[in-house]
């Protein structure tokens, strides 16, 4: 809220770049759990060529994606503590 009690879409505007800047983050860090969903589908019958098309499908956040946009100084911690797991295990 800013002065007067309003909102102040300035703060509203910033606050959704850093979630954004965190999200894109996140899926160039851990892009099997946070990237785009990639769907590839092959269409065509023995006449015609082929057609390829491919789909970007946003993946919906987990609830650990989601605390991890209110605690953005432990992002990169978290991302390096995860990859340290998956290698080990």
């Amino acid at each position: 809220m800013g002065p007067a009690g309003r909102v102040d879409n300035a703060a509203v505007q910033q606050r959704r770049l850093q979630i954004e800047t965190r999200r894109w983050v996140l899926s160039k860090l851990l892009p099997k759990t946070y990237g785009d969903k990639v769907v590839a589908e092959l269409v065509g019958d023995a006449d015609r060529p082929v057609i390829t098309r491919l789909e970007l499908v946003p993946v919906s956040p987990t609830p650990r994606a989601q605390a991890l946009e209110t605690g953005g100084s432990r992002l990169i911690h978290l991302a390096a503590e995860s990859e340290t797991k998956r290698s080990k295990g």
